[in-house]
């Protein structure tokens, strides 16, 4: 009897430690998060994508992108997850407004770069109109006004349509400011055919 409680009361022990192990990663960040200093507002910037994608300019660095030889910057940009809740935009979105800010506060210009992003697996809801997200989600689309400013800045946005279907979305149900591409797989062949680098996100 005293041995059965013994192994009870070890088994219990274990799965407290276990649980507290299993929790000391997130514990750790949200200290940090609290703890750490803040920055000065002016210390991240957004020179192009204005509220998104935010960057620190720095002078004497290295892999700066090249200024003045007129070749453009191409690269597709494969967004297949959503990191945060609905009410938040898409980080891999918004990691695409990052680059957009880093080569322009580089001093390229926006018509030197040739930026697709294709979105597609747990991403594609980004790309729904707002009274299709609301009624998923409860609230509206927070990534329409991002991808507004994305295009406006020559980024062209676009969904994988068999993802739309695997969701089982009419394609009406994708907002007019996003391309519809036949898939994501063929979005990123065609245009690594034609030149460009691929970056996943």
């Amino acid at each position: 009897m005293r041995l059965a409680s013994t192994l009870i009361t070890a088994a219990i022990v274990s799965a407290v430690v276990s649980a507290v192990v299993m929790k000391t990663p997130a514990l750790v960040d949200k200290y940090h998060a609290m703890t750490a200093p803040k920055d000065d507002p002016a210390f991240w910037v957004t020179p192009t994508i204005e509220g998104y994608g935010p960057v620190h300019n720095f002078e004497d660095v290295a892999y700066k992108p090249a200024v003045g030889n007129g070749d453009p910057y191409k690269i597709v940009f494969f967004v297949n997850k959503q990191e945060v809740g609905p009410a938040q935009i898409n980080e891999g979105l918004d990691r695409v407004a990052r680059a957009v800010n880093l080569y322009v506060g580089s001093g390229v210009p926006l018509n030197q770069l040739k930026f697709v992003a294709i979105l597609t697996g747990g991403a594609t809801p980004a790309t729904l109109n707002n009274e299709q997200y609301r009624k998923i989600n409860g609230v509206d689309n927070p990534n329409l006004p991002l991808i507004e400013k994305l295009r406006k800045a020559g980024v062209d946005v676009s969904v994988c349509d068999q993802s739309v279907a695997a969701h089982h979305y009419e394609t009406s149900w994708v907002d007019k400011s996003v391309t519809q591409a036949l898939s994501g797989l063929t979005t990123v062949t065609v245009l690594e055919h034609q030149g460009y680098t691929f970056m996943p996100l």
